[in-house]
């Protein structure tokens, strides 16, 4: 629910008044929430590299907390490349809902025909499809270097 846009607060109260005896964990899940991160994936980041030098544009789709992507946003630079991103605790819109990808077609002016969508989860992509737009389904950097030469964007 944080992803659509509920407070960490609300989130975190409402765990604590149904299992109080581990309010002490439940406070350090947001609490401590950057020390939980698993980092970037190297290898993906570079692709994105990659594909900038290229002068390819890329948009952002994240199911995210709007107040942890703000504190994403301070260690991982690569989140300010996007020409543009929607984060759904902002909009309070999640994956796989289809009005979250037309929203971000309408928000930036952005042609069907023109996007390759890439998430992890096959809903999403699946989601996507139904729009008519291409996707991948991401399992490595490897496969995704693979799917993006095959599909000439590197």
């Amino acid at each position: 629910m944080q992803d659509a846009g509920r407070s960490l607060a609300e989130a975190t109260a409402e765990r604590v008044s149904k299992l109080p005896d581990h309010s002490e964990l439940i406070e350090a899940y947001y609490g401590r929430w950057e020390e939980m991160s698993n980092g970037a994936i190297e290898g993906t980041v570079k692709i994105f590299e990659e594909l900038q030098a290229l002068g390819k544009p890329i948009y952002g789709l994240s199911n995210f907390s709007a107040e942890t992507y703000v504190t994403a946003r301070q260690h991982y630079c690569f989140l300010d490349w996007f020409e543009g991103i929607i984060v759904s605790g902002e909009d309070k819109l999640i994956k796989p809902d289809i009005r979250i990808y037309e929203l971000l077609l309408d928000r930036y002016g952005l042609n069907l025909e023109d996007l390759i969508f890439i998430d992890d989860r096959k809903d999403n992509i699946e989601a996507a499809q139904s729009l008519g737009i291409t996707g991948i389904h991401f399992t490595s950097p490897e496969k995704l270097r693979q799917e993006l030469n095959k599909l000439n964007r590197l």
